[in-house]
């Protein structure tokens, strides 16, 4: 019979072994995000979102200072029944922190691929459960990469029952904390997000009728995922009529800083921020117009935003 000595050395072996297969799985998946800009890798770890969740309360509080909430009542209820496309205005560098910080749930978020795919930021981006688009600068440099950034989030919104998904609709940041109405001046919002969750919306009900258009839909949306999807949702049907809801975010830093102002990590050190969430938004809804619908979703961030500078909201 082996002694405790074996028993351990055997033991520890083990765990070198599973934790060597699972970092070369994790590398494996940030070269398939690399590869496929909108691949979904699965779903985080519990150490992961442990991990994701302490990190960004760190560095939350160091580059920022406390946080508020308020409307989590709005993201429990919305998150109950459905999935959540959740949009935040865009002023500061950390806003990606203080969101994960201060929304008590999991989600995926976006990153262009030279942020969260390349090298081993692909291992680290792959393991935090992030999506990568082929953008520039919040933009698309070409029609063909606008549709794909937009199957991206289709994708994302479509993969299983109630995925939720993280976007900062502005694509730029804007110090000041607003969201720009005129669609021609930087940081205005974009229609992209809008786009993919009503091509969600339509990859749902080809899933629903099964036949050959329908599922020509739903590969050319999921590609090389496609088989996956089909598989899943002939096994879950029901999660076919979950809602889809929009989730209008304001975040707004107590130190204000105009546009014309110049920004670094430190800027808001100290200063604290309050996070509000707003009524969940049915995107079934919305206006079919996807600037139509895009405005609606701006006015209400930006009213939120105003509410809470006016001091209008508890």
């Amino acid at each position: 019979m082996p002694d405790l000595h074996t028993l351990a050395v055997a033991a520890g072996a083990l765990g070198a072994l599973f934790l060597l297969y699972r970092f070369g799985f994790w590398i494996y998946q940030g070269r398939l995000m690399a590869k496929y800009p909108g691949y979904i890798v699965p779903d985080k770890t519990l150490a992961a979102k442990l991990a994701t969740k302490v990190l960004t309360r760190l560095l939350s509080r160091i580059g920022v200072g406390s946080r508020r909430v308020l409307g989590l009542e709005n993201l429990y209820a919305a998150a109950e029944k459905g999935r959540l496309l959740i949009l935040p205005n865009h002023s500061f560098m950390l806003d990606f922190a203080v969101c994960e910080a201060a929304l008590p749930l999991n989600y995926r978020q976006v990153g262009t691929v030279s942020e969260v795919a390349k090298g081993f930021r692909g291992t680290l981006g792959a393991w935090a459960g992030f999506i990568a688009i082929d953008t520039t600068g919040g933009k698309a440099n070409s029609k063909a990469v606008a549709e794909r950034t937009i199957r991206s989030y289709a994708r994302a919104l479509s993969f299983k029952s109630k995925d939720r998904l993280l976007i900062f609709p502005q694509g730029k940041l804007v110090y000041s904390g607003g969201i720009p109405q005129d669609s021609k001046v930087p940081g205005s919002m974009r229609t992209g997000a809008v786009r993919g969750a009503q091509l969600a919306l339509q990859v749902f009900k080809a899933l629903q009728k099964g036949d050959e258009a329908g599922l020509a839909l739903v590969r050319d949306v999921h590609g090389r995922q496609a088989e996956e999807v089909i598989a899943y949702y002939k096994r879950h049907p029901e999660a076919l009529n979950e809602p889809l809801y929009v989730l209008p975010v304001a975040i707004d830093y107590h130190r204000r800083h105009a546009d014309s102002d110049n920004l670094t990590l430190f800027s808001k050190r100290g200063s604290g921020a309050t996070v509000v969430i707003g009524k969940p938004i049915d995107v079934s809804g919305l206006s079919d117009d996807p600037r139509v619908a895009s405005e609606t979703i701006r006015v209400a961030i930006q009213e939120l935003l105003d509410r809470q500078r006016q001091g209008t909201i508890a």
